[in-house]
């Protein structure tokens, strides 16, 4: 029986979980490819912009949480693309991250985030 977790939108105070729920990621990635490669303050960086979109008219940050702790998280966007034809633009929604600690994945928490 999988645990139960909770999707909610991000709020202010989810930077440290973020963070290291980024840096998890991008260290997983990093074994396949070494542009994965993380600054020293890439994490922090990322978890302050991330909570910079809580509120975006055309943005949604969601984490999950399962016994309380945050183990998932998803940032959602709204885009304008370039001029493509003459006549209009293309907006467009963009999944920019998803991610989920290792130890919960198979639960279904990225699929509930989506």
């Amino acid at each position: 029986m999988s645990e139960a977790h909770v999707i909610r939108r991000a709020a202010g105070g989810d930077e440290a979980a973020v963070a290291a729920l980024f840096t998890e990621m991008f260290d997983y990635h990093r074994q396949f490819d070494p542009v994965f490669s993380l600054a020293r303050t890439g994490g922090a960086t990322y978890a302050q912009w991330f909570v910079q979109q809580i509120g975006e008219p055309r943005s949604l940050a969601l984490v999950a949480e399962a016994k309380g702790a945050i183990v998932g998280f998803c940032l959602a966007l709204i885009k304008r693309r370039t001029r493509v034809h003459e006549d209009h633009y293309q907006t467009y929604g963009e999944i920019d991250d998803l991610s989920v600690t290792a130890s919960h994945r198979g639960h279904g928490i990225g699929k509930a985030l989506v």
